[in-house]
């Protein structure tokens, strides 16, 4: 039997994912929160001032190294934090290895309805042949 790579489930091998670019933000709060990691970027704070979104290129520009789901940055009298990307995807994770789950119990419920028939098959030609064997034995006794 083949062991599993570590961090597969399924033949699924799991990574983790960096589910937070930044590129996405919601305002949270007009009061500072009571926890998380603050972070100090003026140029994004004033960006964020006026939007939400960003592209790529231009969240680099901010040069914001570290952020996490705790993440937040005041921008004028608003807080605002990361979206994260995380959920839904995490949801289609979730939803593939259950499909995978089902296809694999599927595929066993197959196999085991198929050794069933077979087994009944052979169940049949072996009572198809006893029953041959006794009225043999019984026509020869008489």
């Amino acid at each position: 039997m083949q062991k599993a790579a570590p961090g597969a489930v399924m033949g699924i091998v799991w990574t983790r994912l960096d589910l937070l670019s930044g590129l996405q933000w919601e305002e949270i709060s007009l009061s500072m929160p009571a926890t998380g990691t603050r972070i100090t970027g003026a140029k994004l704070a004033a960006a964020l001032q006026t939007k939400l979104a960003f592209a790529k290129a231009e969240y680099d520009t901010f040069s914001i190294s570290k952020l996490s789901r705790v993440s937040y940055v005041e921008a004028g009298a608003s807080y605002f934090k990361p979206v994260d990307g995380g959920a839904a995807v995490r949801r289609q994770m979730r939803k593939a290895v259950l499909s995978r789950i089902v296809e694999e119990i599927e595929r066993h419920v197959r196999a085991v309805d198929g050794a069933m028939c077979e087994a009944k098959k052979v169940f049949e030609v072996n009572a198809d042949w006893r029953e041959k064997k006794q009225l043999r034995n019984t026509a020869h006794k008489h």
